[in-house]
């Protein structure tokens, strides 16, 4: 019988078959390796083995999680009615200084890091039941503006499409027959986001404070 990795990760698009194996392996060993660091958890093969996958050129994150989105999909299909909450979170490397590609993450300018935003699936009762969504990118550090708070502005204008990007992803991994209540707070309220085209069993809920 396959492992739970081999079987949430199956779908995934990657270009080897022998990186199935590399990143099942690493899911096992830091699903085990609970509160200790990557490099801990996986040990040195895993590191190196992490390496060779993430610095693939035909791999990115949707790619590498479509079998966990697929899988996600599939216990959706389980319950009367789903949850899923949309956020964005900040992953600061500031500290890591030899980190390339990062960009802007708080209103001073001087810190580094990603933005990612993910949409995670819940049951009725709370249940986690896996990411339906995940976007990373690095906000650009030559957004015109004069001073940072302009430049702040005109990034987030710019990334409000993650809202919408978040309810597509929705509609293409629950099941069409699943009724979806999906949840954002109020940066969401944006009317592009609200006027999207949707199923009219996927309803909106926003976090007004």
């Amino acid at each position: 019988m396959d492992s739970w990795a081999r079987q949430e990760l199956t779908g995934s698009i990657i270009p080897d078959h022998r990186f199935l194996e590399s990143v099942t392996n690493i899911a096992e060993r830091l699903a085990e390796g609970g509160g200790v660091s990557f490099s801990q958890a996986v040990g040195h093969d895993g590191r190196q083995a992490a390496r060779r996958l993430f610095m693939h050129k035909k791999i990115n994150e949707d790619k590498l999680l479509e079998g966990h989105y697929q899988q996600t999909g599939v216990r959706c299909a389980a319950y009367p009615r789903v949850l899923a909450v949309q956020d964005t979170t900040v992953l600061d490397y500031t500290n890591h200084r030899s980190k390339e590609n990062l960009g802007p993450v708080d209103t001073t300018g001087h810190t580094r890091g990603l933005m990612s935003h993910s949409v995670l699936a819940l049951s009725p009762d709370g249940q986690p039941l896996g990411l339906l969504g995940l976007q990373l990118w690095a906000r650009d550090e030559n957004t015109p503006g004069p001073n940072y708070a302009d430049r702040k502005k005109l990034t987030t204008e710019k990334e409000s499409g993650k809202w919408q990007r978040g309810l597509a992803s929705v509609m293409k991994y629950v099941p069409a027959s699943t009724p979806v209540l999906l949840i954002q707070d109020r940066e969401a309220d944006v009317f592009s986001f609200f006027a999207a085209k949707r199923r009219k069993n996927v309803d909106l809920l926003d976090r007004k404070s």
